[in-house]
């Protein structure tokens, strides 16, 4: 077995284990032991920069047959759902489950979060309800995930419907995780009276993450009154936290009360609270092209700008009508 897995390591295509993590390379060739290796191959393919090597490692795992001793190996196959997840793979995330021999609610959960995370909130359900059938016991996690996918998909009864089934069907209690997802989703929905008010019946004190869910979507859908609610919170919870202070700021400006949008301006330059800058990182034939906000930095800026001016004209001519009113 110890040569069988030193050379798994030995045929990984372009010594991947010394591209992604350099100072364990030399340990891990060294390794005799299976569960090193399994442990370094999923913190490689978690950490992976990039969407090139994150694709060629998990088609190492995939079609080299000297690495498939451990490719049944939970752990393994999560990362690889979870590393296809984040690539925007759906279909391949979807192969490599379909494909294991045993699959636990961990794997079930990683998948749906997949499509979560995708947006694709039907198939994340579809595969719930495929889980129950086969026998499988959601777990707290899992409920998590379901919640989270339900909310992104705008998908409010359906996930209504799981946290009811999670407290009385499953009697799991809720958690700090669990309200956030509930929050959330109320708060996507527009039903920001409603989030507000499951917040108030919380049998625990809601953090920052609970209060930020309830502050984006009183910015989205303009109340100010429980968004000064929620900003008094999480100026106590997370002061240093500049992306609420402008959440706050932008909700003011909305409203047309200048004077306040410049007296947390005043607030954060008296602190030293600086918004942070939102970047873009943009792959292209394995370069990673990184922008910030007004940035002219790049060596193609000026074609970057032209094509930007004919897609803000295409926008315009579809009705598109720029918000004027936000600070930041």
């Amino acid at each position: 077995m110890a040569a069988v897995e030193k050379l798994c390591l030995s045929e990984l295509s372009d010594n991947f284990f010394a591209i992604i993590i350099p100072a364990e390379y030399d340990l891990l060739m060294a390794s005799t032991r299976k569960t090193e290796i399994v442990t370094v191959l999923t913190d490689a393919m978690k950490n992976a920069s990039n969407y090139e090597l994150e694709i060629s490692l998990s088609n190492s795992i995939l079609f080299n047959p000297n690495l498939w001793p451990i490719r049944n190996n939970l752990s393994v196959e999560n990362a690889l759902i979870d590393m296809y997840a984040k690539c925007g793979c759906l279909q391949e995330a979807r192969k490599v489950f379909d494909e294991m021999q045993i699959r636990d609610v961990v794997l079930w959960t990683s998948m749906m979060s997949a499509y979560g995370r995708s947006g694709k909130g039907h198939e994340a359900i579809e595969l719930f309800s495929k889980m129950q059938e086969l026998g499988l016991v959601p777990d707290s996690i899992a409920f998590v995930s379901i919640l989270s996918d339900c909310s992104h998909a705008g998908l409010l009864n359906e996930g209504k419907y799981y946290y009811k089934l999670m407290r009385e069907e499953y009697k799991i209690i809720p958690r700090l995780e669990h309200f956030t997802c509930m929050v959330d989703l109320l708060g996507r929905a527009g039903r920001v009276n409603e989030a507000y008010n499951h917040i108030k019946r919380m049998p625990m004190e809601p953090n920052d993450r609970v209060w930020g869910a309830l502050l984006s979507a009183c910015n989205v859908y303009n109340n100010m009154d429980i968004g000064v609610i929620a900003a008094d919170h999480l100026f106590q919870l997370a002061p240093e936290q500049s992306g609420y202070y402008v959440l706050l700021s932008n909700i003011y400006a909305k409203a047309g009360r200048w004077k306040d949008v410049t007296l947390i301006c005043l607030f954060m330059k008296g602190r030293g609270i600086k918004k942070i800058l939102g970047v873009s990182n943009v792959e292209l034939d394995d370069q990673v092209h990184t922008f910030l906000a007004g940035d002219r930095s790049h060596p193609r800026t000026a074609e970057i700008y032209d094509e930007l001016d004919i897609l803000l004209g295409k926008m315009k001519e579809a009705g598109y009508v720029p918000n004027t009113t936000r600070k930041y």
